[in-house]
């Protein structure tokens, strides 16, 4: 994540400088983390401050050192805040006869959606939460519509709080703030 910084930011104290800055999550999270940059030229960051609540309320987000240096690389790990967000879904009906190819599904309640990769008539591929949805207290399913055939029907896991946000999960559309200090060299 690259940070967009507040109006009035870096500010000097001594050698160092305090920043706040904001930015939005990867459209492919990666378990091991994203990474974190600032937008000035030869800076690093020495320290993050806490976690935080992604603006939506949905996700904790901790920052974490990713390789201990003398300048060392940051990376945000998300999490789910709360639980009732669907963080996975698998399927559980077969479906025949589909059509292959790449289809974005949407609850059958709530607002939650995915994309499912049909590879063959019988067999799903990659399955992707891109809006997690939430409030659900049972787990919704899904079906695939549009696909020919006999549509294949999956059902969700949903969230527990501080439960870990599935690789793939397109964070995208959630804002976060936060602060640290750092160097210029």
């Amino acid at each position: 994540m690259l940070l967009t910084l507040l109006h009035g930011y870096p500010d000097l104290i001594g050698r160092k400088f305090a920043w706040v800055g904001y930015g939005n999550g990867p459209t492919s999270y990666v378990t091991t983390g994203d990474p974190v940059s600032l937008p000035l030229p030869y800076t690093y960051i020495d320290a993050i401050f806490g976690g935080t609540i992604t603006v939506s309320g949905t996700y904790y987000v901790t920052p974490s050192i990713s390789q201990i240096v003398t300048r060392p690389a940051w990376k945000l790990i998300w999490n789910y805040a709360t639980a009732g967000s669907v963080a996975s879904v698998a399927q559980n009906v077969a479906g025949t006869g589909m059509t292959a190819g790449t289809y974005t599904v949407t609850a059958t309640t709530g607002t939650a959606q995915i994309t499912v990769v049909v590879a063959t008539a019988t067999t799903l591929g990659a399955i992707t939460v891109i809006n997690p949805g939430s409030g659900y207290t049972t787990a919704p399913t899904f079906t695939l519509t549009g696909t020919g055939g006999t549509p294949a029907t999956l059902t969700a896991t949903l969230s527990t709080i501080n439960g870990a946000v599935p690789a793939g999960a397109n964070l995208s559309a959630e804002s976060i703030q936060i602060a640290g200090y750092g160097v210029q060299s």
